[in-house]
């Protein structure tokens, strides 16, 4: 399996028994029976806790609750029905939201952020490329001057996978990786694309294969592994442990874009690309895709 470290045979296996509850935990019933609960025992308290418990046994909603209108019901049972929606608001509406944010594996509004803190910039969607990208890219047509830059028109959920996938990546290539590989393939897989040595290229001194690591115009393919990227989904406290969608890893132009540009584009890896050459000091990386 693909790790930081390069290939290893065994990796722990993920429990999703192991992971902690999410944070909207029980439903809203339990948490305010619970609250009922803590109150005091006695005369002045069972009788409102038993009626406040058989309503919210039934109801979530403390808005059509009878003892909200009823001037005898005591103040702590009000208080207890406020302290739990106010504990919802503050867990589900900022702490979660925090956590959440805070990491580019579950961020969700704040992907472009980690971007620009991780520096990272595309060096095919832009009108001023490296030259080492060759002739023309994908994201090009050729005009009568030359290239035309033509900016794509993903989906947006496709923008947001690739976004992620970016972000995942490039977190990734900052852990110190051992630059192999195995652990260059682990970092663009976020991206639905994998780097494998060009074992047909042939170095014209030796008339042999060339040693993808040892010779100084070793050549890499970078291609997708997969038609889907993980896409980023709604975020929502109580979906932590569902499986994130699958966006469709590729790009098809439609009728309203310039004629000339491929009939597929692969925009993650296109981005695997870039991440690659920053990595590889060699030039001698092509793609097998647009």
């Amino acid at each position: 399996m693909l790790s930081a470290d390069g290939c290893v045979e065994v990796l722990a296996p993920v429990d999703p028994a192991c992971c902690p509850p999410p944070l909207c935990g029980n439903d809203l019933c339990c948490t305010f029976v619970a609250f009922f609960n803590l109150l005091p025992s006695g005369p002045l308290w069972d009788y409102w806790k038993e009626a406040a418990i058989s309503y919210f046994q039934r109801s979530d909603d403390p808005s059509q609750c009878p003892l909200l209108k009823d001037p005898q019901c005591p103040s702590l049972i009000l208080h207890a029905i406020y302290t739990v929606l106010k504990l919802r608001v503050m867990v589900q509406g900022a702490l979660w939201v925090s956590f959440r944010e805070s990491n580019p594996y579950t961020a969700v509004t704040t992907l472009d952020d980690h971007l620009a803190r991780l520096h990272w910039e595309d060096c095919y969607n832009q009108h001023c490329r490296s030259v080492l990208l060759g002739e023309i890219t994908p994201l090009e047509i050729m005009g009568e001057c030359g290239p035309v830059f033509c900016p794509p028109t993903f989906s947006g959920e496709l923008e947001l996978a690739v976004k992620r996938g970016v972000a995942v990546a490039l977190t990734r290539a900052n852990t110190g990786i051992i630059k192999n590989l195995c652990a260059l393939n682990w970092v663009i897989d976020p991206l639905g694309a994998e780097i494998i040595p060009d074992l047909l290229h042939v170095d014209d001194r030796m008339m042999e294969p060339c040693d993808p690591w040892g010779c100084a115009d070793a050549r890499f393919i970078v291609r997708h592994s997969r038609d889907w990227l993980e896409g980023v989904g709604s975020g929502d406290v109580c979906e932590t442990h569902l499986p994130r969608p699958k966006v469709p890893a590729y790009w098809t132009p439609t009728v309203c874009d310039p004629l000339g540009l491929p009939q597929m584009i692969w925009p993650g890896v296109l981005a695997a690309e870039c991440i690659v050459r920053s990595i590889l000091p060699c030039s001698g990386i092509v793609r097998s895709e647009c």
